[in-house]
């Protein structure tokens, strides 16, 4: 499944404001829209999961490019660094929530 094209507008340029983690998902907040990731996470520049710290410092990047298809869901930063989200536990990628759009991916 895509991303609905309203969906990549809304956060295409946004800053990543806040990032929680729970118990085995993280969500990453937007100043509003919120992305829920719940498969396994990865890091551009390192072979394994990237530690809680490496996710937290992505804040205050602005989104440049989302990219996804069934079995992985992309989030390119503005300090080049790329956020991947692969199947886990779960067929789910990720939960999308905004006032405009819920969708699951």
């Amino acid at each position: 499944m895509t991303l609905d094209e309203g969906v990549e507008q809304e956060l295409i340029g946004n800053e990543l404001a806040a990032v929680t983690f729970v118990r085995d998902y993280v969500q990453l907040s937007f100043d509003g829209p919120v992305l829920t990731l719940t498969g396994d996470l990865g890091l551009s520049d390192q072979n394994e999961a990237p530690s809680p710290n490496q996710i937290v410092g992505l804040i205050d990047q602005s989104v440049l490019a989302i990219e996804t298809d069934d079995k992985l869901l992309s989030i390119s930063f503005r300090n080049g660094k790329v956020l991947t989200v692969t199947p886990g536990d779960s067929p789910e990628l990720a939960q999308y929530s905004s006032d405009n759009f819920n969708f699951v991916l």
